[in-house]
Parts: C-alpha cells; sequence; structure tokens
C-alpha cells in the first residue's frame, strides 16, 4: 500500500489506449479492517459485479519493505475509483500512506472518484492528525524525510475533505456498505453497450481513434464519424464508446442512439435531451424536459462544468447538435456518426478529428460473412465458390454481409445457388434490392416471417418488445418465436432498453416493398404508417367507407328483426 511517486509516471493511466483493470480499489490498513468492514465491502461489490482490487500483503513492498511494489503501482493506476478505509492505524502504517497518495494523485489529475470511509475515527482527527494519527506522525517524522512527511499530510487533509462515510456504533455496518455500492454504480457506468458479435476490423480502427483522442488539446474535443449507411459506423462508435468508458476518465457519459430517427418522432428531441441529462447525472430522481428550449437550459445547468462523454449516433441535422452539445468541460469529448461530411463542417469538427468509414476489403468480408453463415472463419470447400461470388455483391457493406450470411445459415448447397442467381439477375448494385432476397428466403421459409418482418419495418420500430408483443400476438400466435428468428437472421435488434431496433436500410427495404403493390397509390399499399399516405386514404375512402358500414349495421339490424 504505498506510492512509487515520481519514479513511475501515470502517463499509462492517462493514455486514452489503455482500458482501466479494475472497477474499484480498495486502500485499508490491514489488521484493522480485512477481515471484518472491507471483507463484507469486497464481498457486497463482488456481487454486483464490480471489479475490486483488494491488495495482498505481498504486493506491498519490495527487497526493502520501503517502497511500494510496481504490481500494486499498476492496480491502483488501472483502477476507476478509490475506496479508502480511514481506520485507527491507518497512518501507521507508511505503506497505507504512500499508496492514499498516489490515489489522491490520480483523483485530481484524473478525476476519479475517491470514497473516504472513515471507520469508528472521527474525520478531524484525520483532517488535521490528532490522536493516533499524531502518533503515528511523530514516528515517521523520526524515519523519513520532511518533504514525504508533508505530502502525506496534504494528502490526509485532502482526502478527509471528500464527501464520504462515518462508520459508528450508531449505524449499521450492512447499511452503510449498500450505500457505498450504490454510489459507485451510480459513479460507474460499468453497463457496456452490444458491440458486433464478430468485430472484424473494428479493433484498428478505435486503436486509431483512441490514439488521435489522447494526443488531443485541453479543451472539448468534437470527433466525427462519417460514411454511407451500413458500414458500420454506429458499431465503431459503441465500441469506442465502451473503450473510453472503460478508461474511466470522464465523470459521465452518454451514448444516444439513432438520433435520426428518435428527432423525427414527437417530443424526440426533447427524450433525447433528457437521457443525457440523467446519463450524465446518473441521478435516481430523473430529471424531465418538457421542451426544446428547456432542455438546451437544464443540459447548460447541470453539465456545463462536468468532464463529459456523449456520442450522439446518426446525426443528420444541425438543429439536433446543438440542441444537445452545451459547453461541456474543458477534456470532454463529443462523437457524431453522420453519412453528411459537410454536417461535421457546420458543426466545427476539425479535420484531424474526421474518421471515414469505409467499406470492408475482400479478405474482411468474406472473413465476416463466413462468421454468419458458417459460425467459422473459414467455410467448407464445397461453400467457397459460392461464399465468394456472395459477397462481391455486398460491397463490403458489413449489413449486407451479416444479413446475407446468417440468411444462409444450414441452408443447403442447393439453396445457395438459388440465393446466388438471384443476386447476379439484378442489373444495379443498390443494396436495399439485395437485401430483398433475404426477404424472400423468409418467405419460404414461413409466410409469417416475412409479414412479421414488414409490420415492424413500417409501424413497431422503437416499440418496447413487450408493448410490440401486445400488438403481434393479436394476428400472429408465435410472435416471440418469429422475433427471435428474425434476431438471428440479423435482420432485427433488441437493444439495451428492450426496444425493437432495425437499420434504416433494412426498415426502408420493407416498406419499399410494402409500397410495390402501387407506388402512387397509398390506398394499394399492404401497409399504411405515414401520417398524409393515411390521410389521403382515409378522404379518398370514406364515401365507400361509410356506406360499407352503413350496410353492415343495416345487415346487424336484419338479423335481429
Amino acid at each position: 500500500m504505498a506510492s512509487h511517486s515520481s519514479q513511475t509516471t501515470l502517463s499509462s493511466a492517462s493514455n486514452a489506449t489503455s482500458a482501466a483493470k479494475w472497477d474499484v480499489f480498495l486502500s485499508f490498513h490491514g489488521k484493522d479492517t480485512r477481515y471484518k468492514f472491507t471483507s463484507h465491502l469486497y464481498s457486497a461489490l463482488d456481487r454486483h459485479g464490480l471489479r475490486t482490487f483488494k491488495d495482498d500483503p505481498e504486493l506491498r513492498c519490495l527487497h526493502s519493505g520501503e517502497v511500494i511494489s510496481d504490481a500494486l503501482l499498476q492496480a491502483i493506476q488501472d483502477s476507476r475509483s478509490y475506496v479508502v478505509v480511514l481506520s485507527q492505524n491507518y497512518a501507521s502504517s507508511h505503506w497505507c500512506l504512500d499508496e492514499l497518495a498516489e490515489i489522491y494523485k490520480c483523483h485530481k489529475i484524473f478525476s476519479r472518484w475517491v470514497i473516504p470511509v472513515f471507520y469508528n475515527i472521527d474525520p478531524s482527527v484525520v483532517r488535521y492528525q490528532t490522536g493516533r494519527f499524531k502518533e503515528a506522525f511523530e514516528n515517521h517524522e523520526i524515519r523519513f524525510s520532511m518533504e514525504k512527511v508533508k505530502k502525506w499530510r496534504l494528502t490526509l487533509n485532502g482526502v478527509a475533505n471528500l464527501s464520504g462515510q462515518h462508520v459508528t456504533e450508531c449505524r449499521y455496518e450492512s447499511d452503510i456498505i449498500d450505500e457505498i455500492v450504490d454510489e459507485i454504480l451510480l459513479q460507474i457506468d460499468t453497463k457496456t453497450l452490444n458491440v458486433a458479435k464478430y468485430p472484424v476490423g473494428l479493433d484498428t480502427s478505435v486503436e486509431h481513434i483512441t490514439t488521435l483522442l489522447s494526443s488531443g488539446t485541453s479543451g472539448v474535443i468534437r470527433f466525427g464519424i462519417y460514411g454511407m449507411g451500413g458500414v458500420g459506423k454506429t458499431t465503431l462508435a459503441k465500441a469506442l464508446y465502451n473503450q473510453l468508458v472503460r478508461e474511466g476518465s470522464f465523470k459521465g457519459s452518454s451514448f444516444l442512439a439513432n438520433c435520426r430517427e428518435v428527432s423525427g418522432t414527437a417530443k424526440g428531441l426533447e427524450s433525447l435531451q433528457q437521457q443525457l441529462i440523467n446519463d450524465i447525472l446518473r441521478s435516481k430522481n430523473t430529471v424531465r424536459v418538457d421542451n426544446v428550449d428547456s432542455g438546451i437550459r437544464l443540459i447548460g445547468v447541470n453539465i456545463c462544468s462536468t468532464k463529459v462523454l456523449v456520442v450522439i449516433d446518426d446525426l443528420d441535422h444541425l438543429e439536433q447538435f446543438e440542441s444537445l452539445v452545451g459547453q461541456f468541460a474543458s477534456g470532454s469529448v463529443v462523437i457524431v456518426t453522420t453519412r453528411d461530411e459537410e454536417l461535421l463542417d457546420k458543426i466545427d469538427v476539425e479535420p484531424i478529428y474526421r474518421y471515414r468509414v469505409n467499406e470492408l476489403d475482400p479478405d474482411q468480408s468474406l472473413a465476416l460473412f463466413n462468421q454468419h453463415a458458417f459460425g467459422k472463419a473459414k467455410p467448407n470447400s464445397s461453400f467457397l465458390v459460392l461464399a465468394k461470388e456472395i459477397v462481391s455483391h455486398a460491397g463490403g457493406l458489413p449489413l449486407a454481409l451479416q444479413v446475407f450470411g446468417s440468411s444462409l445459415y444450414k441452408r443447403s448447397e442447393a439453396g445457395w445457388k438459388s440465393f446466388t442467381e438471384k443476386l447476379q439477375r439484378m442489373p444495379d448494385n443498390r443494396i436495399q434490392q439485395r437485401l430483398v432476397n433475404c426477404l424472400d428466403a423468409l418467405e419460404s421459409d414461413d409466410p409469417m416471417l416475412k409479414n412479421i418482418f414488414l409490420d415492424i419495418a413500417c409501424f413497431l420500430t422503437g416499440f418496447e418488445k413487450k408493448e410490440a408483443l401486445k400488438m403481434l400476438e393479436t394476428y400472429y400466435s408465435d410472435a416471440d418465436y418469429y422475433i427471435g428468428i428474425l434476431e438471428k437472421r440479423c435482420l432485427l435488434t433488441i437493444d439495451d432498453s428492450n426496444k425493437l431496433r432495425m437499420h434504416d436500410l433494412l426498415r426502408e427495404m420493407g416498406r419499399e416493398v410494402s409500397r410495390n403493390k402501387s407506388t402512387n397509390e397509398p390506398g394499394k399499399h399492404s401497409r399504411l404508417w405515414a401520417l398524409e399516405d393515411i390521410c389521403d386514404v382515409l378522404e379518398k375512402y370514406k364515401v365507400v367507407t361509410i356506406y360499407s358500414y352503413q350496410k353492415m349495421l343495416s345487415n346487424e339490424a336484419n338479423g335481429f328483426l
């Protein structure tokens, strides 16, 4: 339990390419609390899935016993937060004091959380080094330099001034432990986003971007990820978000998914503003946003002084950005994904902070397709030629490769050949037309599958799964089963909020299929979802509808006569 202070630099801790290994580092005096309070606290943290470092005696010192070991120093630097159990004999250990000095340095430089726990000791004893702490420092002044002793005193004073917990005989330790765990869970965003099942080529891109971010200025960095639809911008943004959150250098983080889609709904922008504020504050009492202007004000009031990581996925209008991004604290990072590079000019993203996501190369494309089609990187030799042919029609788009591969999983060679022949007959390279092949495959398996896909594409994207099932089960007895199949075919995903999500290319393909009966006559579409089309049909056919309704009532009335 000690600090290497100036001997080992903290550059590795600040480097954006290194991820934190530990959620919590426990600092304590072994004899006082190891088998009591600290043991119970460690168990509680572990039960909640928090990766917690609790030191062993052999890690404390090197041969001389006077210097913290490199392993313990590294553990401190690799931790996202710290719980310091300050007991009566804590200050008597120079290892504890060295360790605390290193912890406090990480707190000051990288804004990492420190929770002091005053275990049967008054905070003033720690703050001013009185009582047992005074006795301990009288001994330290004999053994150690005045410079080191002064640093320890300043560290104790600083830690004692932080908000923490006071363990006394008047409070149940179990209640205090619960409060500590709750606070850490609020402080640390342990919930990572689901990325790609097979992240082909992703690590290289994440490493490149994190290197750019780590060498950035001291102000707020705006970073743009751009490229065509289906190329993998959101997947990259999720992987990047997970990496940066794990490093623990931000006081708050928020991933705002599907900005374009959500903003197009009633109160959509307000819901994004509300999510942003509540994600950053991590408050049990959620903030409510009534309108966009009040949301802008609340973001300014609640987040302006906080170092944050914000990702806005699928941005397509300047208004969205201006409604969500305020004057964040220095060191904050705002990442956007968009199809429109010109939009990056409008939101002042410097050229050095732009990353174009290109299509996968042939080898990467084949590897990703094989994983979805066969569950392994290399196909059976009899399918290799067909696999390469199908991959060539995907244009390097991960979305198409995933959908094609999943549609052909466990299919016969004859099924593969039929699928390939349909692709070859398509004259142009419109990816939507090629994705229709996967709908045909659904229909050949079970017509209900295609119908449920089209219903979700037209009406239910963004609905909670439970709510969507209530509606679907009115028409389909096995709706939950069919949704599971659509997930396996990569045609549908269930997000972290248990909502149905569909890539916009797939959604538009489904809507295009529903329009195919008649592009210009909404009344002949198989499904209506656009308000203007619904109004048009109701207006155009209301006479027929009223007549039919009156005739139905007349027939029913006659039945009762």
